[in-house]
């Protein structure tokens, strides 16, 4: 049997009213079931609330060891009811 885990740390600090950045490293456990090269990251990103109901988010994602892929670009938008 396999085990899965996965461990982050994250923080956001808020620039000006609607402005924030964030940065977030992980670790993942490698599916390969015998590797010991487990995939780690470091994202960081921005999120501006357009309004009370509206989230756009941007960020980059780097690949720290060879498990995890070099660099990912990351959008989003939020949508609360």
């Amino acid at each position: 049997m396999k085990d899965i885990w996965h461990a982050y740390i994250a923080a956001e600090i808020k620039v000006i009213q609607n402005l924030k950045l964030l940065a977030n490293v992980g670790i993942t456990r490698n599916p390969v079931y015998l590797s010991d090269n487990h995939p780690v990251f470091f994202l960081g990103g921005a999120s501006y609330d357009l309004s009370e109901k509206i989230t756009l988010d941007a960020g980059v994602k780097y690949g720290l060891t060879a498990t995890e892929t070099d660099w990912t670009a990351l959008t989003g938008i939020t949508f609360r009811f």
